[in-house]
């Protein structure tokens, strides 16, 4: 006997050969879906040695989440060492952002390698760290100046016009006529037009003149202290150097200096540790010459030109600005990187170091010990008018105040 299907079955039958059974969407959830503004990073525009950093960095996704995914960060100090740090995440769609805190132990470049785990995502970014300076109020003066100068005992010079006035604690020591300063540790040179007046910073309540007379001197060019008792003058064509004794100030040696070396105008400074004279300018676009020259006069003198941005010269060295990077470089080599965010703002400042302004405002500055080179940060709200190597001095046109640098 031949059994009969139910009708109800027979047709479900049916409708499974032809392919047209109803079906259920049972996906799982959408983890790739891409989410508008995932770069959600947050870079805080410089590290500071010492003080704990907490870095965001946005990781695009390859494929899809996993359903319980991780995070891991890696941070490389500037040896090459591994700097402990942790790590946290948070996820939407195929975006991550992974946060790295960690501790910066020494200054110069920090590598952040942000992975999403297990292997779906990386991001990479260098940031640079900086010491924090360590500089004290050495003076403060409450008066327009042309041009400014602190002895190492704290006067405080000021050129507005024709005379130089002195300054400590904000009382006004003495009012000199004088058309510039410079200053050398407690002593301030005074210079007016055939003549030059000595002055040496004792800590008291006045500046004491020594000797106590002008002394005739007729620069033609730069003039730049030497120790306590010697002026250089320096032009485009000749370096002179005159030193104190008894009779005056002597010329004790002099050297022509060779022609075409500059297309715009030089900058010098004297080298303390040696009888030398640097000197920097354009030599033409997008180029800038170094040179060296003793006196006495023991060779020809060395010159070397290097491709960049002027931003600054030392006694030794220029600084260029190069697409992020400050850069030191001397007579030979490579010289010093120190990375920098290209939105930086790098300023040339009369005392011949650059500044480097950071998005936030906070000011950047180059330092050099025997052992490094690297960037400090200044804490000042004051705009900064001028920095050397143990001097900033910052204010606006009726106010200012200058840091002393600590090494």
């Amino acid at each position: 006997m031949t059994r009969r299907l139910p009708r109800t079955t027979a047709l479900l039958a049916l409708l499974a050969l032809a392919g047209c059974f109803p079906t259920v969407d049972v996906a799982p959830p959408d983890r790739c879906a891409e989410v508008p503004g995932a770069d959600t990073a947050s870079v805080p525009d410089v590290l500071v040695v010492g003080e704990e950093a907490s870095v965001t960095l946005a990781v695009t996704v390859n494929g899809c989440l996993p359903l319980h995914p991780s995070a891991l960060v890696e941070v490389d100090g500037p040896d090459g060492r591994r700097v402990p740090s942790t790590a946290s995440l948070v996820t939407e769609g195929r975006a991550a952002r992974v946060t790295a805190t960690f501790t910066p132990v020494a200054p110069g470049p920090h590598r952040l390698t942000a992975y999403v785990e297990p292997s779906v995502g990386v991001a990479r970014r260098v940031l640079t760290a900086a010491r924090q300076a360590r500089a004290s109020v050495a003076a403060r003066v409450e008066a327009p100046c042309a041009r400014d100068a602190v002895t190492a005992s704290g006067a405080w010079l000021c050129l507005a016009g024709s005379v130089v006035t002195a300054w400590r604690g904000g009382m006004q020591l003495q009012a000199l006529p004088a058309a510039d300063v410079v200053v050398r540790g407690d002593v301030a040179w005074l210079l007016a037009p055939g003549q030059v007046e000595r002055f040496v910073d004792r800590g008291g309540s006045f500046l004491v003149r020594e000797p106590d007379a002008p002394l005739a001197f007729f620069p033609d060019g730069e003039v730049l202290p030497r120790g306590d008792e010697e002026l250089w003058d320096v032009s485009p064509s000749r370096i002179r150097r005159f030193r104190l004794d008894p009779g005056g100030l002597s010329l004790v040696a002099e050297r022509a200096l060779p022609r075409g070396l500059c297309a715009q105008a030089q900058s010098a400074a004297v080298d303390e540790a040696a009888a030398a004279v640097w000197t920097a300018c354009p030599s033409r676009p997008s180029a800038v010459r170094l040179c060296r020259f003793e006196l006495p006069a023991t060779d020809e003198g060395t010159c070397r030109e290097v491709a960049g941005q002027w931003a600054g010269f030392e006694a030794g060295a220029l600084w260029l600005r190069e697409a992020g990077a400050l850069r030191s470089v001397g007579l030979d080599g490579p010289g010093v990187a120190l990375p920098i965010d290209p939105n930086d703002t790098v300023s040339a400042t009369p005392g011949g170091w650059p500044t480097v302004t950071t998005r936030s405002g906070r000011v950047l500055l180059p330092a050099r010990t025997p052992l490094e080179v690297h960037l400090e940060v200044v804490e000042t709200t004051l705009p900064v008018l001028s920095v050397s190597r143990d001097t900033v001095i910052a204010g606006g046109a009726s106010a200012r105040v200058a840091l002393r640098r600590a090494p």
